[in-house]
């Protein structure tokens, strides 16, 4: 099938669908000049992410884990969202989505003017390993510490390990959050993936719901094979997800 007619049948599942959930990966935003994680110039080919990202640093070694993600700070606020992040915001907006789930940290959902975005793997607050209090992502450039907030426990001050508040390699995702995005697919009928290899278990299993418990469509935008393409109504991986959602947006408001 051609592009230009992947494009057209993406507009009418999503113009027939009452509920459209939206699913992105680190491909939505390499638009912004952020890398994704398993290409050749990938964050994951140039680090070992069990060295840089693994759960048992927090105790290991808190400080590279705490420096690891201060630069990836450094680089999201050197960066913006891009159209991509724009133009599911006013799709949301217009009434054509219901929900937006993303693997993604970089909060430019929400700058972009997504609401009530579902964040799977956490976000680039910063959080007490021991009192779970968060404090702002702008704390990562003070360097690595320990918390200073008065502690609930006892008349000193919690001195426990702050870390990113994102989910490590090792750690299972937050039950409450997971149970968010389920109940999104499940009664979703138009599951949009974009950029995603869809490797990630169980974020994976998400989109699947879309298919089984509603009899929903699956579109795919992404460049390079994805484990759910055997599930796609359309997949479109001939165009980065920037310019495809350009335009599928741009068909939109033709109709």
């Amino acid at each position: 099938m051609q592009t230009i007619k992947k494009i057209e049948k993406v507009v009418e599942l999503i113009q027939h669908s009452r509920s459209t959930v939206i699913f992105t990966g680190a491909g939505v935003s390499t638009a912004s000049g952020i890398p994704d994680f398993r290409s050749s110039d990938g964050l994951w080919h140039n680090h070992d992410p069990l060295k840089v990202s693994h759960v048992k640093l927090v105790y290991e070694d808190p400080k590279s884990l705490f420096s690891f993600y201060a630069d990836r700070y450094r680089e999201f606020i050197t960066h913006e969202p891009n159209g991509a992040h724009r133009i599911l915001a006013k799709w949301q907006q217009d009434g054509l989505i219901n929900k937006v789930v993303t693997q993604n940290i970089d909060d430019y959902h929400q700058q972009a003017g997504s609401k009530n975005v579902i964040e799977l793997h956490g976000n680039m607050e910063v959080r007490c390993q021991h009192c779970n209090r968060l404090l702002p992502a702008s704390r990562f450039l003070k360097g690595y510490g320990r918390c200073q907030q008065p502690s609930l426990e006892i008349d000193e001050m919690c001195n426990g390990i702050l870390r990113p508040n994102v989910v490590l390699f090792g750690e299972e995702l937050p039950q409450k959050t997971f149970k968010q995005a389920s109940k999104a697919h499940m009664e979703a009928e138009l599951c949009i993936i974009i950029g995603s290899s869809c490797s990630i278990y169980p974020a994976n299993l998400l989109p699947r719901q879309t298919v089984s418990s509603n009899n929903g469509k699956i579109v795919i935008i992404n460049k390079g094979e994805t484990e759910l393409d055997h599930l796609a109504s359309v997949k479109i991986s001939e165009w980065e997800a920037l310019l495809s959602l350009q335009e599928i947006d741009r068909s939109l408001q033709k109709t």
